[in-house]
């Protein structure tokens, strides 16, 4: 059985990541990231969740301190982040 897809999150991730890390202040990467880290944490095992919450927590401040006046982002903050 072909299990690639199950990879999928892990390569999103990990390209976000490095984005964020060649560019720190492009705040859409951090923004992504914690997008699509909060979404895939409701399909990761349970032992990865804590770790990519707080590490998605971390991208959605950086984004919103370069980018204070997006909306969005903020409420997605209020929402998930602690």
């Amino acid at each position: 059985m072909n299990r690639s897809h199950e990879l999928r999150p892990y390569e999103l991730l990990a390209s976000l990541r490095e984005v964020a890390a060649k560019a720190p202040d492009f705040a859409p990467a951090h923004s992504d990231f914690a997008k699509f880290a909060m979404f895939f944490l409701l399909f990761m095992p349970p032992d990865q969740t804590a770790a990519l919450r707080r590490e998605a927590e971390a991208e959605a401040h950086k984004a919103l301190a370069w980018t204070p006046n997006r909306p969005m982002l903020f409420s997605f903050c209020q929402s998930f982040c602690r």
